[in-house]
């Protein structure tokens, strides 16, 4: 993350004169790893399918005019048995909640 911090203060500098981070810098770095995070759901809707993807703790549900919900997806989350499978079957593990 440090590498990259520093090549975007670069690239937005025009020089490469950045060569470390300053102590704020390195303090948010610090904190990030358990602060962060990243989640996404996309749907496309064709004429005859309705497609859905989602990562992380993100879900998406079609209502109908009749007021009943769907369900579209299901939580990634590391504390559903299915997906602690998963992501021990891919070389991962989870660590205080988090994968």
């Amino acid at each position: 993350m440090r590498t990259c911090v520093l090549e975007i203060k670069n690239k937005a500098s025009g020089s490469n004169a950045h060569t470390k981070l300053t102590a704020s810098e390195e303090s948010d770095l610090k904190g990030l790893a358990f602060n962060a995070g990243c989640t996404s759901c996309v749907v496309l809707i064709t004429k005859d399918t309705i497609y859905c993807a989602n990562s992380g703790d993100s879900r998406a549900c079609l209502a109908t005019k009749k007021g009943k919900v769907i369900d579209l997806s299901h939580d990634h989350k590391p504390d559903n048995e299915g997906e602690l499978k998963r992501v021990k079957a891919g070389g991962g593990f989870v660590e205080e909640g988090r994968v």
